[in-house]
């Protein structure tokens, strides 16, 4: 069980290292190793469904395993529930099954009332926005885009802001808005 919860955190550190296969394959090993039912099971599988960028099936079985793990539990750990339900709204949306609001809204109160939040760009707001300039809702998804690159910038998430500006370049580029870019 300590090597599982050592694989999530290593598949992150891989993640942002090495590349999104190497993040993967690392959480997928964590999944393996974690004791059934726990949390760390749940963690794993929400890293996963985040992390599985080549399968939206795969990333919604385990954006689903890992809900429902959490939903077994009498007080879940929003961040980890948050992960697992930005992991199902993706599956979901890179499926042809349009944006799920409901899914996201609930992601972001729970990363909102959380002590520990993903870096900007992982966060459901973030998808939202991402999600709207897909939908051409131009307005609401520069609102967001822009309120996450301002929140990337006051947290010190440089990590973020190469993403939220690329986003933001995109969004104008979709709106006809070229001299912006």
């Amino acid at each position: 069980p300590d090597r599982a919860r050592v694989l999530v955190r290593l598949a992150i550190v891989r993640y942002w290292a090495e590349s999104q296969p190497a993040g993967a394959a690392c959480a997928r090993q964590a999944v393996t190793e974690a004791a059934p039912g726990s949390l760390t099971l749940a963690e794993a599988h929400a890293l996963v469904a985040q992390l599985s960028h080549h399968s939206n099936l795969e990333r919604e079985a385990h954006a689903r395993q890992a809900i429902g793990l959490l939903d077994q539990q009498a007080h879940p750990d929003p961040r980890i529930l948050s992960a697992a339900l930005v992991g199902l709204a993706m599956a979901r949306h890179y499926t042809g099954r349009g944006l799920s609001r409901d899914v996201l809204a609930r992601a972001i109160e729970l990363e909102e009332g959380s002590a520990e939040r993903p870096p900007v760009t992982w966060r459901a707001k973030a998808k939202l926005g991402l999600f709207l300039i897909w939908a051409d809702e131009f307005d609401e998804a520069r609102a967001i885009l822009e309120a996450d690159r301002q929140e990337a910038a006051d947290e010190g998430d440089w990590s973020s802001l190469p993403d939220s500006l690329w986003q933001l370049a995109e969004l104008e580029l979709w709106a006809d808005r070229k001299s912006v870019v």
